[in-house]
């Protein structure tokens, strides 16, 4: 808890000194606070007939001080962990001892440097805090335990190599204390329920808190709970398969916008969880739209004659035309389409320039360059992260099947019947997997590479939007000091890079047995569209902060949001390689069997050649069985139906179609 100090003007104009920077005391609770001078006297203020404007403006000038410092003292924390991992090449052997006095004579100095100029924070967070700073104040606790981290480690500065997790690389470490502190450093909350204004004989009523409106407030919330709300047919239902914030947001954006225009009533409703839907379908319960469900959602219940087939209307290939092509083709089969993507996730390239520029390493471009550049990383104790790492043992199809496609492969053969991982492109992709794992050494399991990424072991890595949003938001001691680019890919014959990457969606969809699918269409028309999605994005953003980036999959949309504009354009340049993997009923059966494949080699060192044949033939019997179910194959396995996987082609087409009407 601290005090919070704001700029208090009337009329553009602060009238005296004390409301520059003027004090207001921490509480949980609202409280009353006149405007006092210093001498502890109500302010009074002579306001001439008319309108006049008071503004409120939060100052937090007060801890500037403490944010930079902190900043400085992590930046130099970092350039020593550097030093260090560069004298032992990254390796923590307890039987080794070091002078660390001999190769890095101001060691000592620097710890104890840090010390005294932690002390000094303490003492100037005690200046701008409550009572008692070190009980009250998480940001001084914080300072504190990072001093004492580096105190001890300054007691015994040759067993540095030993405590670089306490100094800088732990969940827990010095550095890593004062980095989480840092956004809390400037922040100055201050709430305010509503503004008097009146005369000097005028008392106000201090807020209290009333027992009697407090508890029925509460039963009638829990009344209107149970309250079951007949819509009526002519109103949309729609369920939304995010935070309450969305759903409150949808309720009022759509209200305000999209019912005046189109006379068509919507009541968004939350979807706490995405089997309801299911459910909800088998009970006849279900709504007319659904939003933000998952990436096989959309086939999964539309194969199974629950969703609407949307190529169906008439201007759907006018809709789809600022999508992503291969965010698509996950969304249906056979030439029908179940959903819309509505917001796109995105796999670029994180890289510490700071880091590449001190180990005299460029941007790797290719699988290659990563290999090549693994060993000069990994003798200082560094690595490169793929997706493949950051799962459990099951690798999902997502983070296997980019392998394969960058090889020119597919994941089945052409009539979708079998698989087709035994091809010369799906055997080389998979011993690449195998090799980067076994043979270079990347890391099998790094369950966070955020925290990795910000304290320098993984300098380098693949991750996508909430890696984006949380280097963004939440990493202040790395800023500037980290860029994206285009992910790896595998050079071709005539010199291009093959970059293909999924990138999973959350999608709308239209249930099969809607009264109103027609309004359905009508509300999802305008939801896709350009300046709708530009609009909520900025609106979202607006009410709830930063860290509400609407990652729109309305690609025209998507460059008019609050991103570096180079970030833009590498993440724009590599969502036109996006390829969703596109659907099978039995594809689960090639993404465990895939899997299966890569944790036999790693881990006990089998062939992938043999694993491949004997997980061909395990694949193939699991996708003929799927395949008479739903009635493509007969029992005997003559071809009834013919199955057609969607491709990035055949959506291309569409889009190609769209603009020609």
């Amino acid at each position: 808890k601290t005090y919070s100090y704001a700029d208090i003007e009337i009329d553009n104009i602060a009238l005296c000194d004390e409301l520059t920077r003027y004090k207001f005391k921490a509480s949980n609770d609202y409280i009353l606070e006149p405007l006092k001078s210093k001498d502890g006297d109500n302010m009074l203020f002579h306001l001439t007939p008319g309108v006049h404007t008071i503004t409120v403006r939060i100052d937090a000038s007060m801890q500037s001080e403490i944010y930079f410092e902190m900043y400085k003292i992590i930046s130099e924390i970092s350039d020593l962990y550097l030093e260090v991992v560069k004298l032992t090449g990254g390796i923590d052997d307890e039987n080794h001892s070091w002078n660390i006095v001999k190769y890095i004579p101001d060691a000592s100095t620097r710890l104890n440097d840090w010390v005294d100029r932690l002390t000094k924070l303490e003492n100037l967070c005690a200046k701008i805090s409550k009572v008692n700073p070190k009980k009250d104040n998480t940001l001084t606790q914080y300072i504190t335990n990072a001093k004492n981290k580096i105190a001890s480690i300054a007691k015994k500065p040759n067993e540095l190599p030993h405590m670089l997790d306490v100094l800088s690389t732990g969940s827990a470490s010095a550095a890593t204390l004062l980095s989480n502190s840092l956004h809390t450093s400037t922040f100055s909350p201050l709430s305010i329920d509503r503004i008097f204004v009146h005369t000097s004989d005028y008392k106000v009523k201090s807020p209290s808190k009333n027992f009697f409106m407090t508890f029925f407030s509460t039963v009638q919330r829990i009344v209107r709970s149970k309250v079951n709300v007949n819509d009526g047919d002519d109103v949309l239902r729609v369920w939304v398969n995010r935070s309450t914030y969305y759903v409150s947001s949808l309720q009022k954006f759509a209200d305000a916008y999209f019912t005046p225009t189109s006379g068509i009533k919507v009541r968004f409703s939350l979807l706490p969880d995405e089997s309801k839907l299911t459910y909800a379908y088998a009970a006849k319960t279900q709504p007319d739209v659904a939003l933000g469900v998952g990436s096989g959602t959309p086939f999964d219940l539309g194969i199974r004659g629950a969703l609407q087939d949307l190529s169906e209307f008439e201007d759907f290939n006018k809709v789809i035309g600022n999508f992503a092509p291969g965010a698509m083709v996950n969304l249906g089969a056979n030439n029908k389409i179940y959903g819309l993507p509505e917001t796109q996730d995105f796999m670029v390239m994180y890289y510490r320039k700071d880091l590449l520029s001190s180990l005299g390493l460029d941007v790797p471009n290719t699988w290659d360059d990563i290999i090549g550049m693994l060993p000069q990383l990994q003798r200082y104790g560094m690595n490169v992260y793929i997706p493949m790492a950051g799962g459990s043992g099951l690798k999902g199809i997502s983070s296997t099947a980019p392998f394969i496609y960058q090889y020119g492969g597919t994941l089945y053969k052409d009539d979708c019947m079998s698989s087709n991982i035994d091809s010369k492109e799906g055997i080389a992709a998979i011993n690449l997997m195998v090799d980067l794992f076994q043979l270079y050494s990347l890391p099998l399991t790094s369950q966070n590479f955020y925290n990795s990424f910000r304290n320098g072991t993984l300098p380098l890595g693949i991750g996508g939007f909430d890696i984006y949003l949380s280097l963004e938001n939440a990493a202040p001691e790395i800023e500037g000091k980290w860029s994206i680019a285009l992910v790896p890919g595998i050079e071709m014959d005539d010199g291009t890079v093959n970059r293909t990457m999924t990138a999973d969606t959350r999608n709308c969809i239209i249930f099969n047995n809607s009264k109103n699918k027609d309004s359905a269409w009508e509300f999802l028309k305008w939801w896709s569209q350009t300046d709708i999605q530009v609009r909520f994005a900025n609106n979202i953003q607006a009410t709830y902060g930063q860290t509400f980036l609407w990652n729109t999959a309305n690609l025209e949309a998507f460059k008019s949001l609050a991103i570096e504009e180079e970030f833009k354009e590498t993440i724009l340049e590599q969502l036109s390689y996006t390829e969703n993997v596109g659907q099978n009923p039995a594809l689960y059966i090639i993404e465990r069997g895939i899997s299966n494949i890569w944790n036999s080699a790693v881990f006990e060192n089998q062939s992938v050649r043999a694993l491949i044949t004997d997980t061909t033939l395990e694949m193939d019997k699991e996708i003929t069985r799927k395949m008479k179910e739903f009635g493509y194959l007969s029992d005997s396995g003559e071809v009834l139906n013919e199955y057609k996987a969607l491709t990035k082609d055949y959506i291309i087409s569409k889009q190609e179609e769209g603009k020609r009407q």
